[in-house]
């Protein structure tokens, strides 16, 4: 690729972490590299409405957002109608997102932009596999069409947003994630939909 393509979108393969990203439940370990499609429903009012499915169309998850809250919400549900992760959006100057675990209440991760870097976004959270907390680093493109997805140097996710059309007639995005394998899959969805967030930052 040439030099104003990679300015553009994000390069490189998704690979494995040395160790495994856990921020949910082991369960959503991806054991293989897999390639998710979100796609934002074109009915919903709160605009935090997605379905993910792979590229077979077999659902994994589904992302519901409230329409009227005083804090912006939205959750991510296994394919039982279970709830896995609570995102909240901090009233702030800066841009924050909390991960929050619907069932025990406790938080899963922190995300902000940091001063100096605007298409950066940290993530602390604590990792089930090390029980340590650690970070990852998300990182936008030039103009925010695609993103990875780092922990400890190594590029475990990447997000490409989709041209398709729907996309062109309605103001609905749909999106391409990319996943590593030993990397949580409901977390790398939260990522994606913060991303969708964070490019109209």
């Amino acid at each position: 690729m040439d030099f104003f393509t990679n300015m553009l979108f994000t390069t490189g393969s998704v690979k494995a972490p040395r160790k495994a990203v856990v921020g949910t439940e082991a369960r959503f370990l991806a054991q293989q590299p897999v390639t998710l499609v979100l796609k934002e429903h074109v009915l919903s009012y709160s605009g935090d409405d997605f379905s993910i499915k792979d590229l077979n169309g077999v659902s994994y998850f589904q992302c519901k957002g409230k329409y009227i809250s005083l804090h912006d919400r939205k959750c991510i549900y296994d394919i039982y109608n279970n709830p896995i992760i609570t995102v909240k959006e901090k009233i702030s100057i800066k841009f924050k997102q909390t991960l929050i675990d619907p069932k025990s209440k406790q938080k899963i991760a922190n995300i902000k932009k940091p001063l100096f870097y605007h298409k950066t976004l940290i993530v602390k959270f604590f990792n089930k596999t090390t029980n340590k907390k650690e970070v990852i680093t998300v990182r936008n493109d030039l103009m925010a069409l695609s993103s990875g997805i780092y922990y400890d140097n190594v590029m475990i996710g990447r997000i490409i947003k989709k041209f398709d059309v729907k996309t062109l007639f309605t103001n609905k995005d749909s999106y391409l994630l990319e996943i590593a394998p030993n990397v949580d899959m409901a977390l790398m969805v939260a990522l994606a939909i913060i991303f969708d967030e964070f490019k109209y930052d």
